[in-house]
């Protein structure tokens, strides 16, 4: 995000930003002093610790959903969990981490937006910018929004993602993988337009883990294969399944006809398109 201002740099007690049409959830208590909801979702990594609290009014999703738009529907706080200063540059890592984790979260881009560093009740520093957002619609995601142990199930991502982050290697892949996902998520209008973009993603992911990461294939061997060969290797990898869901019936009879599996039923359909 290009900067266009801040107020006098220097270290915060604890830095605080704001999230734009992300999932509303059922997560861990917030009291406000009106009401309790189940909004809260904390991340810890290595001494950080990261709120993401659901904002009142409740009803603010109806809005959106009704009208689209843009709301602030999130405010979260980075802190150190020994109360350690902050440093602009350490500030700007993990809120560079969270809008491509908070991006695959949602199947958008929804911030952070407009930090602040703050000690006590001063202000710091803040920063203005011309932010990376999409304007609220309903979007297929992974992320559990109505299961009750969602707190549970997410504590651990983000220490997860940032160990892959502090990699150049999948820095590099993240940032290029998120956005062909988010592409693929949001701006295709049609189901067609979105597996394209889906496949660039999923590609990409392919190559670095098999060939640059885990050094499985070499990669001339690897650009041998087809495409749907290599996404199938990468989930076989993973252990991912690679059948197509029970729902999806007319894709599965057309894979049982000609005997393949999801990936390569996919690289057929996306072929087609290109």
């Amino acid at each position: 995000n290009p900067n266009i201002g801040t107020t006098t740099p220097g270290t915060a007690s604890r830095i605080e930003f704001h999230l734009a049409n992300f999932h509303g959830f059922l997560g861990e208590p917030i009291e406000y002093p009106e009401l309790t909801t189940r909004g809260r979702i904390t991340f810890v990594e290595r001494g950080w610790r990261i709120t993401i609290d659901q904002q009142p009014p409740m009803d603010l999703f109806d809005t959106l959903k009704a009208r689209g738009g843009y709301a602030i529907t999130h405010a979260g706080m980075i802190t150190r969990t020994n109360g350690a200063a902050i440093t602009r540059s350490a500030a700007a890592s993990h809120l560079t981490t969270l809008q491509l984790l908070l991006a695959f979260c949602r199947g958008a881009w929804c911030g952070p937006a407009f930090p602040t560093g703050r000690t006590g009740q001063a202000e710091i520093w803040t920063e203005w910018a011309r932010w990376k957002l999409t304007s609220w619609r309903s979007t297929e995601s992974w992320f559990p929004t109505a299961d009750r142990q969602i707190a549970a199930h997410v504590r651990g991502l983000y220490a997860a993602f940032r160990r892959r982050w502090r990699r150049p290697l999948w820095r590099r892949t993240l940032t290029t993988a998120i956005h062909w996902y988010v592409q693929a998520n949001v701006y295709g209008d049609t189901l067609e337009a979105r597996i394209v973009p889906a496949f660039v993603a999923l590609e990409t992911l392919a190559w670095t883990y098999v060939v640059e990461d885990q050094h499985l294939l070499s990669a001339s061997t690897f650009d041998k294969l087809k495409a749907g060969e290599r996404i199938a290797r990468l989930l076989s990898e993973l252990q991912i399944p690679t059948a197509i869901p029970q729902e999806h019936a007319a894709l599965r009879r057309a894979a049982r006809a000609r005997s393949i599996d999801g990936p390569r039923m996919i690289a057929i359909v996306r072929n087609n398109l290109v």
